[in-house]
């Protein structure tokens, strides 16, 4: 008897199992392939974001670097004349300061000594009712004046705890062939000068032998736009050169820092560079006045600049420098609080009077180069009198006293001398004419004018400085064209 069905029936059930397991397979092979699919977009989608996340951190980077690169100046297109530092080959002239015009009296600010507030601008003392103003110009030696750009008065208060000048000039400051010497019995003042690739090349055996103990070499300098700090095309020649021939070497670096970071730049790059040349005298900033133009540290406040420049002080002071504050007189009163750098020295920059010093009747006039034997002056005629209002002499010629020598003779009373159908008024109790030399020639040093009888032709600084560059105009030979006269206080390389 057959089973039921038969083997077909079986047949089919087997097949249709078979069906089912390779359905299900190929289920899980694409869940499988799915499921691999899916981890793989996954650990893409996580790499994106990453990569989206540093580039969006990069650009952050990139835009805080250019930010600060636009506030340096970097990469602007505006670079001017004074980077390509030309201008100082120019011999600066002198200007008389103009007469105030009679019967008109010029404002007077009186400023705190602190001076922590801005000035007052223009508009707001134009506002100042005429009863504000000082009836008088102080006169207690406690105020200094100063005439700012634009010609306005104004008078700053003396600060006490700022070291005073206390130097004799008045007695013992003499000048001949426009060069100054002082004298106190105690203090015998060193010659120095200021040199820059403006001077071109130094034949420096000559500057010694006309009388230089010191050079004060610039060693950079900063753009005023662009912030780019320079190397002085001459310094390496000229600290070389120098030292030498036995001429102390100090330098100086022209800041233009507008944050506490420059200031240390510019002090590093400084000691970076001297390093290996033996400098014995102080090393200087200097804040130096930009003329018909704006410079970078133009909107600093005092605050601002002081704090800078102190930052440079200190940094070169680390390194076992000496340093000291370079700038002219204005600058020193009115731009820096000198009450926070009393630990500092300072270099000033303030020209004498010649006119006033001639008046005085000192030699303004420098030596001639290259000149071995001097003509010697001829003997004035002496006239007594006064002078007539065409500049000339009244009053009948006296013969030569046995006592006079060269056009120098003392008297009791004012009188004119002449030589060479020349002549020329001197005040007080000694004569030259023009052609004789500040001491005579009868070997005795003439007596400097009463302080009471002549204008101050010397500077005025109420504060105590080391380093005095009077003439920015000054011959020395060896040098062609002029060269920055100084007169050192203290001589550095015996400190």
């Amino acid at each position: 008897m057959s089973k039921p069905y038969g083997d077909d029936f079986d047949d089919r059930n087997t097949r249709k199992k078979m069906v089912v397991y390779c359905v299900l397979a190929a289920s899980l092979i694409m869940l499988a392939f799915l499921w691999i699919l899916y981890q793989n977009n996954e650990e893409r989608h996580k790499r994106i974001a990453a990569q989206v996340k540093e580039q969006e951190k990069e650009l952050q980077e990139l835009k805080a670097a250019q930010d600060e690169m636009t506030e340096l100046g970097v990469g602007q297109n505006n670079l001017r004349s004074e980077d390509l530092d030309f201008w100082d080959m120019y011999t600066p002239t002198r200007t008389p300061e103009p007469e105030p015009t009679a019967g008109v009296r010029a404002a007077v600010t009186p400023v705190p000594r602190r001076r922590e507030e801005p000035a007052l601008v223009e508009e707001e003392v134009n506002e100042r009712a005429e009863d504000d103003l000082p009836e008088e110009e102080p006169d207690d030696e406690k105020h200094i004046k100063v005439t700012d750009p634009e010609g306005k008065t104004v008078y700053y208060e003396i600060m006490d705890e700022v070291a005073k000048n206390r130097y004799t000039l008045a007695t013992d400051l003499s000048m001949k062939n426009a060069r100054l010497s002082y004298n106190d019995g105690d203090l015998i003042a060193q010659t120095g000068i200021a040199v820059s690739k403006a001077q071109g090349v130094i034949d420096w055996a000559k500057v010694k032998a006309d009388g230089i103990n010191f050079a004060m070499v610039k060693v950079a300098y900063r753009g005023y736009e662009t912030g780019i700090i320079s190397l002085d095309d001459n310094f390496v020649l000229n600290a070389r050169g120098a030292a030498a021939n036995g001429i102390a070497v100090g330098t100086y670096f022209s800041t233009q820092a507008v944050s506490e970071t420059e200031a240390i730049e510019e002090a590093n790059f400084t000691v970076g560079a001297i390093a290996q040349y033996g400098i014995t005298y102080p090393v200087a900033i200097y804040i130096e006045k930009i003329k018909n133009d704006t410079a970078r540290t133009e909107k600093l406040t005092m605050s601002e600049r002081t704090d800078y420049v102190k930052k440079y002080l200190e940094t070169v002071k680390s390194f076992g420098f000496t340093p000291v504050i370079y700038a002219d007189r204005n600058t020193l009163i009115c731009d820096l609080d000198l009450s926070k750098l009393t630990d500092y020295s300072i270099f000033l920059s303030d020209p004498v009077d010649f006119d006033a010093a001639k008046m005085s009747g000192f030699s303004t006039e420098p030596e001639p180069k290259n000149v071995p034997t001097p003509v010697p002056s001829p003997k004035p005629t002496y006239y007594y009198g006064t002078s007539s209002s065409t500049g000339g002499t009244t009053g009948k010629a006296a013969p030569i006293p046995s006592s006079a020598s060269s056009g120098v003779y003392s008297v009791n009373t004012g009188f004119y001398a002449a030589a060479n159908n020349t002549a020329s008024r001197v005040s007080g109790n000694t004569i030259r004419n023009q052609g004789a030399d500040n001491a005579g020639d009868n070997g005795k040093e003439p007596v400097t004018p009463p302080a009471s009888e002549t204008e101050p032709w010397y500077t005025d600084f109420p504060y105590r400085f080391t380093i005095w560059q009077y003439d920015p105009t000054g011959s020395v030979n060896g040098i062609t064209g002029s060269v920055p006269m100084l007169l050192g206080f203290l001589d550095y390389t015996k400190r």
